[in-house]
């Protein structure tokens, strides 16, 4: 079910959804490694995306929402990802397909003419870039639709799980189901990727979340492990809880 809030009347300000990784690091610090990793999982689809704030003047029961569910015919399959692009148009990647949402009316995205993505269309992740193009993650591969053209990376193959476009304009994803040994962490350069894995300090050999702090480090999470990484610098940390959850859906969300 894919639901969007509404309010009669003024609409609240738009603020950016902060502090998950900042919180972390403190209640790490004090011992509180599951809370930390817990605070920061809650937030898969929206994380690093503005949304509305809640009018602290008016009650729960004076706003509305509209739900679009599967079994009215909205959808064919259940959505995994959600994103805006520059135009003002929502995008939401469902198990079958990829769809567009206007206000008013979902629209099925037909791809151009002689492109397509690879089959079936599930759809694991989007981004919005702030170029305006859109960013597709794929259960097989990257993708980027840009002024009406689909380009598909082919060289880092997987499901892409997190894309992010990081302060520099540079982009970057997080893949599973990975059919190589260069890493899950992976950076889009010019009509390639570069991945990055264990030699470059990064544990694991899948990754499922992706996000950037405020000093430009990235925090990848795995089912099992989260690590903060630069180019030249990681660190590692194992929460108690998840040790058991090797092979599972263990940190399938981050927000700093």
């Amino acid at each position: 079910m894919f639901t969007l809030p509404r309010e009669s009347g003024r609409a609240g300000a738009r603020v950016p959804l902060r502090g998950g990784v900042r919180r972390l690091l403190a209640e790490a610090g004090r011992g509180d490694l599951v809370r930390a990793v817990t605070v920061c999982v809650l937030l898969p689809l929206f994380a690093a995306t503005p949304a509305r704030a809640v009018d602290p003047g008016r009650r729960i029961s004076q706003y509305a929402h509209t739900a679009w569910r599967i079994q009215d015919g909205v959808f064919t399959g259940a959505p995994n990802a959600i994103t805006q692009t520059a135009d003002g148009y929502l995008w939401i990647g469902t198990q079958n397909e990829l769809m567009r949402f206007d206000g008013a009316r979902f629209v099925r995205w037909t791809p151009p003419q002689g492109k397509q993505l690879p089959w079936p269309a599930k759809v694991f992740s989007l981004l919005g870039a702030r170029d305006g193009s859109l960013w597709i993650g794929t259960g097989a591969n990257l993708a980027h639709f840009k002024d009406g053209d689909l380009i598909n990376y082919t060289d880092a193959i997987g499901r892409i799980n997190g894309i992010l476009e990081d302060r520099s304009g540079t982009i970057w994803f997080v893949r599973s189901r990975v059919g190589d040994l260069t890493g899950p962490l992976c950076q889009v350069t010019g009509a390639g990727t570069r991945c990055f894995g264990t030699q470059d300090g990064i544990p694991f050999g899948y990754a499922l979340s992706l996000t950037e702090d405020s000093g430009g480090n990235f925090w990848v999470g795995s089912s099992t492990e989260l690590t903060r990484w630069r180019a030249g610098s990681s660190d590692t940390i194992t929460p108690p809880g998840l040790k058991s959850a090797e092979g599972l859906a263990g940190i399938t969300g981050l927000s700093a």
